[in-house]
């Protein structure tokens, strides 16, 4: 409770309230207030100032430190991939994809930054977290790798082979990307 006081506090001092965030992310899932208090400070909109969009960023790369017990924030995390910051998209895939398989229910948004991002490493880490978020990701990176776009293509192969067991359809998936006409999918 205390470290939750110092992070919400805004007349803190911008370190304090980061040591505060990392303590919290430390602390995960064994304190009741730990996983709420990095939520609130995620979803909480920023009026522009530099060190509030930071210390937001920091409370999505604690829930990404947090892991599975994290699952909480897969609402607002979904949320922030969709936000005007790359960065903030870039962090909330992320984090999506640390939480693991209780975050299944990202991979439609996860696709959506695949297909349509602009930004190359908000795609990145989008393909990432879907073979990290159980059967449903998985099953969207075979579709990925049929799409018209090369890179998404790439990106799909390349996050497929990183599935720690690959099932039997996403080895036959991965052979058929043997085929591919373009170097860089096969």
């Amino acid at each position: 409770p205390a470290l939750v006081a110092v992070l919400e506090d805004e007349d803190r001092p911008h370190l304090d309230r980061l040591r505060a965030m990392e303590a919290l992310a430390r602390i995960g899932g064994t304190h009741d207030d730990a996983i709420p208090a990095l939520i609130r400070l995620a979803r909480s909109e920023t009026d522009g100032a530099h060190q509030a969009a930071d210390l937001r960023a920091a409370a999505v790369d604690g829930l990404a430190l947090v892991g599975n017990a994290a699952s909480p924030a897969v609402p607002a995390l979904i949320t922030l991939t969709r936000h005007k910051s790359g960065v903030l998209r870039t962090k909330a895939a992320a984090a999506l994809g640390q939480i693991g398989p209780s975050a299944g229910i990202a991979a439609q948004s996860l696709v959506e930054l695949v297909l349509f991002d602009e930004l190359p490493e908000v795609r990145h880490a989008a393909a990432n977290a879907l073979a990290t978020v159980g059967d449903l990701g998985e099953s969207a990176l075979h579709k990925l790798l049929s799409d018209e776009d090369i890179e998404v293509r790439r990106l799909a192969a390349e996050s497929l082979g990183q599935l720690p067991r690959n099932g039997e359809s996403t080895t036959d998936v991965l052979e058929a990307a043997f085929k591919d006409p373009d170097p860089w999918v096969r």
